[in-house]
């Protein structure tokens, strides 16, 4: 298998997976909580393996560029109902975790 090499400036595209939680045991899709989306999500599942976890590979609003400082950046604004908002908080209590 070949690793990616990288120049200055190159895009690095952050993938997002399930939400997962070892008190709950019950994933989530990432995008079941009202993060920023993009236009169009994508699934990036680049291999079976990932496929048979029940990884949930998608694509998501955050680049990074390679060997570049930057400071923060907003990548969007939502306003939260009530209803996402409990769905945080219930997320947040039950120890959810998200690896990008």
């Amino acid at each position: 298998m070949n690793k990616p090499t990288y120049s200055q400036g190159d895009s690095l595209h952050v993938k997002v997976n399930k939400l997962s939680s070892t008190k709950t045991r019950l994933p989530y899709n990432y995008y079941f909580l009202s993060y920023c989306k993009p236009p169009r999500v994508t699934n990036s599942a680049e291999n079976l393996g990932e496929v048979l976890r029940g990884d949930r590979i998608e694509n998501s609003v955050y680049t990074f560029k390679m060997n570049e400082t930057e400071s923060c950046k907003v990548a969007c604004r939502i306003k939260l109902d009530v209803v996402s908002a409990k769905n945080f908080n219930d997320k947040i209590d039950d120890d959810y975790r998200v690896n990008m």
